[in-house]
Order: structure tokens, then sequence, then C-alpha cells
């Protein structure tokens, strides 16, 4: 099955400027907008955490689905936020992980209090891209396990932002970001910066850290909100300046 994990960026900073019925009805209307989007896409949603939403995607078709509703959510976040600015509040901005791959289904508590959950390695994946998307400041990352399972994966702009370690694995696993969710002004701008991050990438692999230094400087230049173009900035800054052995 396909894992989708959701939440909204600095959430508690949002919640500290309301009261705790106005938070609950910030969260209710968050969660109105985006609910149906998942459920016309064949997800359904298995635990709402706060602010965060973990929903499934069935094995056939799942990664697909998954993945054209992550995109529908956040065209349906910018019409939100539309709306948002004419009330007068400030835009919110979500992150979402998605991971594809075998789970276990069953019921856990006591006698008095029993939910349904599941349990898995990709559980823990899933949730682990989510936090990805937050630190680099993207709105989708998954998994390369999802990404071929897609049935075209030309279909979409994506690029490859590194491999990361997860507890449990001897491997570390692969992940893309997917931005054609993008506004029209993001999405443009991201372009402009891809070709010189995936240049930053190829250089810090090759550990050619100086020319990543060169790449990622001039794809902030395009796009200074990109989190994964500072984020392997500073490691070449770190790694160019190393000593090393001999």
């Amino acid at each position: 099955m396909t894992i989708f994990f959701s939440d909204i960026r600095a959430f508690t900073e949002l919640s500290e400027a309301l009261t705790p019925e106005e938070s609950f009805a910030f969260i209710n209307s968050y969660l109105s907008r985006v609910v149906p989007v998942i459920t016309e896409h064949k997800g359904f949603v298995d635990k709402y955490m706060g602010d965060g939403i973990m929903a499934l995607f069935s094995e056939n078709g799942g990664s697909d689905d998954s993945i054209e509703c992550a995109i529908a959510i956040q065209h349906k976040i910018q019409e939100y936020n539309g709306h948002r600015a004419k009330m007068g509040y400030r835009p919110i901005a979500m992150g979402i992980g998605i991971h594809t791959g075998p789970l276990m289904m069953g019921v856990v508590g006591v006698q008095d209090r029993m939910e349904g959950t599941v349990i898995s390695d990709s559980v823990n994946l899933a949730s682990r891209l989510q936090s990805i998307a937050k630190a680099f400041n993207i709105p989708l990352v998954i998994s390369e396990r999802t990404f071929m399972s897609l049935s075209d994966p030309g279909k979409y702009k994506y690029r490859f932002i590194g491999k990361v370690r997860v507890k449990g694995k001897d491997a570390p696993v692969s992940v893309f970001e997917i931005f054609d969710g993008l506004s029209e002004e993001l999405f443009e701008r991201k372009m402009r910066a891809n070709t010189f991050f995936e240049q930053g990438m190829m250089a810090y692999y090759q550990k050619n850290f100086n020319d990543g230094v060169f790449y990622f400087k001039r794809g902030l230049e395009q796009m200074p909100e990109d989190g994964a173009s500072r984020f392997y900035l500073e490691m070449c800054l770190r790694k160019s300046m190393a000593p090393r052995s001999v």
C-alpha cells in the first residue's frame, strides 16, 4: 500500500495566536478542504494527529492516486489561502511525505479503548519523508519505491534530493521531490533553479565540493527559500574545508 503523511507548517506558531475555539475551527476548516480530496483520489484517512493526517491508498494504482491527490491538495490550499487573505489571515503551507511498501493492519488497545491501526517500517519511512519536506521547505517528498511504482513518472516534474538513512534499514533510501503542485510563480522559479540544483547534486556525490558550492549558490539566487539547496550548500562548504586524509 501507499502511505501518505501531511501536516501544516509552523502550526504551533499559528495556534499560539488563536484561542482554543479558534484553533479547532481552523483545523476543521482545513480538514474540510483536504479530506474530500483524499477521498476523491481513492484514499482513506487512517488517523488524524492534531493538524496531521495519515492516509492510505490501495496497492493497485495507489502510488499514482497518492501523487495526484497530493498535487490536488496543494492547489486546494492555494485556493484556501486566497480565502484566508480576504479574511485577513496569514497563508498556510503544508508538507507531504509518501512511501509505498508492505504494512500490517490490525486492532490495538485494551478492552475499554481499542482502535484500528497500521504498523510497519513503511509507515515510519513515510513519516520521515514528511519531516524531510518540512526541513527542506518543500511541499511533497516521495520515496524511490513510490517513484518507481508510478505508471508514468515522466509526466511529473521532479528532482532527486538525496539519500536518507532510516532506522532499521541498512541501505539508504533515495528520495525525490515532485513540484507539479506549486503555484505558477514558484514552479517557474523552481524550474530555473533546478538546473543548478542537479549540477550541484552531481558535484556533491562526485565529491567536487567547490563546484557544488558554486551551483547551489546559483540555485539559491533563483529560489532563496529552497531548503534543499541551502542544506547541500552548507554540506559542501563544510566538506570543502575539512582536512583531507593522506
